[in-house]
């Protein structure tokens, strides 16, 4: 190969392209800088270059003139950063056999070359899980380093980190002896005695995205995670002790601490660097695990959660259209529940044609039919016991399951709006997650109904017009409906809090989590999310609260906002931004809209939560009227 390309006089260049971006604050936007050494290649200069440079000007253009100029320049100096390859320095060897499936063809570019046969174990449309883990992508040349010295063991940063390559360890000794680490690799872990505590890292799936920095408070004015060069032997541990240690913990897992500890179900999503989505779907997968299955709406968390051949998730999920994801999530429950009932009736039926200890297991659950770990334990003792051949081949049905119907702003707020009402309405123990970004993520960044006042998208390039849709409101009208309204970057604890309740509660409940985007234009990029959500929950943008419709109370969990700092959520999103540039005068106007829009919505909130003496006479309606 090397005597043909000799021969032939290719040549290959290198460049530090990224170091170039960093340089003009554009981490990881390195696609102008390539696309300018492909037409200098090709031999474009002159007029042709300037239009290159004019198209810049007026894709920029909304994005702000600092934005506009940072691209210009890296053109300018690109030159200096590109580099002839020596070839030379590579030698040839054979490719090892390896083993050959579907998931390896898809990843190496060889889909194409995979027969209709190769297919027939996925007849059904089923796939495995968790096969992200092995696309070790190393998309980011800056990772996560811990310094142990400055660490409090908060867990805080495996919490936000949106891609879940943060796992926290709690190791006992013998289980040190027989890892890859030394005692010197931990530290004494907090409220656990004779056990270390590690922080792993999945250098190799980390995007660079830095949230863990930001969010690690460290001590004595120093962070326990900095961001460096990546080293191998980081990701090699982590996966080890993924593996192979038990990592339990005292720490309740309905704790920032506590959760982290949790083997994670969900990790490796391809979302972009810093989603502000992905928090939620591990926080919920990470508290309840195998005992839900995902119904998920087309978009952002269908294409990050399930990008053939890397996926995330390692517990059933399923993806349907836009439009009906609510009505398809009901139709899992309702299959499934039906499931149950007939398993409930066959028990009935063959309770004295089988011995005592499979009549004792029977009765316990029945007695215990929503516990999922009474339930597993059921399956696990039923699998080995002589039982009628119906009864088998619904065994799957025997653990108790929810089903969580997931979807984005666009979905619940617009297209899919009516079966998600219709699902609220049925009084069925479902659960829904909107993974709220006040547009549309997934096709572009169009506006849709949970798009504020202001706000310059598309559709909407002179800023929206309309006010968002309350679906807080709307579901709060619903008998039996719980509600929440979450910020995980604002509070974290509540979030957690709001997704127990939400499980836990005897019929729907809807939680509406509020999701920094790339589309917002957060000023410094989504590295500044958990600042700009705890912005936002302060001036009062956004409200922390959830109701509870047993006793009729809601509880607005976040303090009285500050409504004189709200334009500083205008100056640092150029989603509200370019609209100044764009009309300054209508800018001012919908500015102070949204405000006044915000400032009602936190004063009906607020008399609703303080309205005790209607509280306490609607609670005289009995719980079994709504159950």
């Amino acid at each position: 190969m090397k005597k043909e390309i000799k021969e032939k006089n290719i040549k290959f260049f290198v460049t530090n392209a990224d170091a170039l971006a960093d340089k003009y604050n554009l981490r990881g936007k390195i696609n102008n800088i390539i696309a300018w050494y492909m037409l200098k290649m090709l031999g474009v200069k002159g007029e042709d270059s300037v239009k290159f440079k004019e198209n810049i000007k007026e894709m920029y253009r909304d994005k702000g003139e600092n934005i506009v100029n940072a691209n210009l320049n890296v053109l300018d100096e690109s030159i200096d950063y590109l580099r002839e390859f020596a070839f030379n320095i590579f030698s040839e060897t054979k490719d090892q056999e390896k083993k050959r499936d579907i998931n390896s063809e898809m990843l190496h570019r060889r889909g194409n070359m995979l027969k209709v046969s190769d297919f027939l174990d996925h007849s059904d449309g089923t796939f495995e899980g968790g096969t992200s883990a092995s696309d070790k992508r190393k998309v980011s040349n800056k990772v996560p380093k811990w310094c142990k010295e400055n660490c409090i063991e908060c867990n805080q940063c495996a919490f936000i980190c949106p891609h879940a390559i943060i796992k926290p360890f709690s190791i006992t000794e013998e289980e040190l002896n027989n890892s890859l680490i030394t005692k010197e690799d931990t530290i004494p872990s907090l409220g656990e005695n004779n056990k270390g505590f590690y922080l792993g890292i999945n250098t190799d799936n980390c995007t660079g995205c830095g949230l863990c920095t930001k969010v690690c408070p460290g001590k004595n004015g120093e962070k326990a995670l900095i961001m460096e060069e990546s080293s191998n032997k980081t990701d090699i541990i982590c996966d080890y002790l993924n593996n192979n240690i038990k990592n339990e913990t005292p720490f309740s897992k309905f704790t920032v601490k506590g959760i982290g500890f949790n083997k994670p179900v969900f990790e490796f999503p391809g979302a972009c660097a810093g989603c502000g989505e992905t928090v939620y779907l591990r926080t919920l997968t990470e508290l309840y695990g195998k005992e839900i299955v995902i119904a998920n709406a087309t978009g952002c968390s269908s294409i990050y959660g399930a990008s053939l051949p890397c996926t995330p998730y390692k517990i059933p999920w399923i993806s349907s259209l836009f439009e009906d994801n609510a009505e398809f999530g009901l139709g899992i429950h309702t299959a499934y529940k039906t499931a149950r009932d007939r398993v409930k009736e066959i028990m009935i039926e063959t309770k004295d044609e089988v011995d005592k200890n499979v009549k004792d297991i029977f009765k316990t659950w029945i007695d215990n039919i929503e516990d999922s770990n009474i339930t597993l334990e059921v399956k696990n003792q039923l699998e080995k016991a002589n039982i009628r051949t119906d009864l088998k081949e619904l065994i799957d049905y025997i653990p108790s399951r929810k089903v969580w119907i997931v979807g984005g702003d666009g979905w619940a707020y617009d297209i899919g709006f009516g079966g998600l009402d219709h699902v609220l309405r049925t009084n069925e123990n479902i659960k829904i997650l909107v993974l709220d970004t006040e547009v549309y993520s997934n096709t572009g960044g169009q506006t849709s109904k949970s798009t504020r006042v202001g706000a310059v998208a598309e559709f909407a390039s002179t800023g929206k017009l309309k006010p968002k849709k309350d679906l807080f409101q709307i579901g709060m009208s619903i008998p039996n409906v719980y509600v929440a309204s979450i910020s995980a970057g604002a509070n974290m604890n509540q979030t957690i809090k709001a997704f127990k309740e939400a499980n836990e509660h005897n019929g729907p409940s809807l939680i509406i989590a509020y999701s920094p985007c790339i589309a917002h234009g957060i000023k410094g990029g989504l590295s500044n999310s958990v600042e700009e959500q705890k912005l936002l929950v302060e001036s009062g943008y956004n409200i922390l609260m959830r109701y509870n419709p047993i006793n009729k109370e809601l509880s607005i969990d976040s303090k009285e906002p500050n409504f004189q700092i709200y334009e500083t959520v205008f100056a640092k999103e150029m989603r509200y931004k370019n609209l100044e540039s764009i009309n300054p005068k209508l800018y001012e106007k919908l500015y102070i809209e949204n405000m006044n829009n915000a400032k009602n919505r936190y004063e009906y909130y607020h008399n609703l939560s303080k309205n005790k003496e209607v509280n306490k006479e609607e609670k005289t309606i009995s719980k079994k009227e709504y159950l």
